[in-house]
């Protein structure tokens, strides 16, 4: 184990993988298993960049466009299976449930998230987030009146100049929602506090009403 951190160091990540699965010989443990992962994951991260940018220089090639789209998904794919072995193996690691979490909506699937945004929005720290995110699984099945209640309840602990991204999002995620349902000026309300911020945020100057 400490060679393999020596290996990862000085960036050596496939001798260093060596180490680890060596270590997994000697003793079937968790937590190197665990180690392993975050290796594993960074190795395919740094792969994927490596492909994008490749994928820049070269635009007209379609081969390297498509080797690039296959390892993000394949990247998403492992961030799903490791993330979710590291959550059952930290059960009350609520950051974990929530990077699990959004990983599982990066891939469609909102109703697997909301379980483990639930139990998120128990931590202080990532409250306000998680309750945005699961403002957005509700919003995406369907269950407007459960996505409006999240989004209500994260914008108690949030400001636009603090944590702007899931200011913006729980703002126009509302606006949209009593635009759905007919309420102009709750809508225009919420669109508003965008363009205070942020003028040119998506199509938040569409929505707004003379």
């Amino acid at each position: 184990l400490k060679l393999a951190d020596l290996y990862i160091k000085e960036r050596q990540f496939g001798k260093a993988q060596d180490q680890y699965n060596k270590a997994l010989e000697i003793s079937n443990n968790a937590e190197i298993r665990e180690q392993l992962n975050d290796l594993q994951l960074t190795m395919l991260r740094n792969e994927l960049s490596e492909a994008l940018d490749r994928a820049r220089k070269n635009p007209g090639k379609e081969r390297l466009v498509e080797k690039a789209k296959a390892l993000k998904e394949d990247l998403l794919a492992k961030e799903i299976e490791f993330f979710t072995y590291s959550a059952e193996l930290h059960p009350n690691d609520m950051k974990k449930k929530y990077d699990l979490a959004q990983r599982l909506m990066s891939n469609k699937e909102p109703s697997k998230a909301i379980p483990l945004l639930q139990q998120a929005v128990s931590d202080p720290r990532i409250k306000v987030e998680a309750l945005v995110m699961l403002g957005e699984c509700f919003a995406k099945d369907g269950k407007l009146d459960l996505a409006r209640r999240q989004f209500e309840k994260a914008l108690d602990g949030l400001s636009g100049t603090d944590k702007p991204d899931p200011f913006k999002s729980a703002h126009y995620y509302l606006g949209r929602i009593y635009d759905k349902n007919k309420k102009r000026d709750q809508a225009e309300h919420h669109y508003g506090e965008i363009l205070a911020v942020d003028y040119e945020y998506k199509d938040c100057l569409l929505y707004t009403y003379p």
